[in-house]
């Protein structure tokens, strides 16, 4: 009978498959590496938390982060709920100001911030009850009077849009925004010499604005 094999002297017979150390060594450092790939996919698969690539979604992770840190940082939650309202998340936005209230129910900004939220979502009887709470809580935030005045406006009421504004404007005189609707309401009282000041007064901040320029063509005849 043929051996296959004679190792030290020693013949083994044909039955005995004899294996190179070498190859044996390659076989298992080719399967260790095929281990290692195999463990990386299936890491990278399911386990790897995707990274933020927009600023939003940057400033959501730091803000939950805090947020696990200090579940009661009333501001962070506050800042939480613009990005969701940034993001168009509605809903956790409001969840978030939810806690937030119960957290500090006299913070200004809680208010302000559910008050653009309902005005962006055209509820505007919700976005003036915000904005009038918060107006008691901070009477000297000019924002707050700004954009009730607007709301006034938009509703022809000059009167209360008037005294919002007139608020905004002796807070802070270099909104020309304030200015041009505090102007607006004025025409829309018929009082025509203060609408054409306040033009005036608009185009101090914003030299090429159109509107206020014609206005003021117009109301000088």
């Amino acid at each position: 009978m043929l051996a296959v094999k004679e190792e030290n002297g020693t013949r083994k017979p044909p039955g005995e498959h004899w294996v190179s150390p070498w190859l044996a060594t390659g076989m298992i450092v080719v399967l260790a590496a095929s281990f290692i790939v195999g463990a990386l996919i299936v890491k990278r698969i399911y386990f790897d938390i995707p990274t933020p690539r927009t600023a939003l979604e940057r400033e959501l992770v730091t803000q939950k982060t805090q947020l696990a840190r200090d579940p009661n940082d009333v501001a962070t939650r506050v800042s939480l709920a613009q990005t969701y309202y940034r993001m168009g998340e509605i809903p956790s936005a409001h969840s978030q100001l939810d806690i937030a209230k119960k957290i500090d129910p006299n913070l200004w900004e809680l208010y302000f911030t559910r008050g653009l939220i309902y005005l962006d979502q055209k509820e505007i009887n919700k976005a003036i009850i915000a904005f009038e709470h918060g107006k008691k809580i901070n009477p000297q935030n000019y924002l707050t009077y700004f954009y009730l005045g607007e709301i006034f406006l938009k509703q022809s009421k000059f009167q209360a849009s008037v005294e919002n504004l007139e608020e905004s404007v002796r807070l802070n005189d270099k909104m020309a925004d304030a200015h041009y609707d505090l102007a607006l309401a004025y025409e829309g009282l018929g009082r025509e010499k203060k609408a054409l000041a306040q033009y005036r007064e608009v185009l101090k901040y914003v030299p090429s604005m159109k509107q206020a320029k014609k206005a003021i063509e117009r109301l000088s005849r």
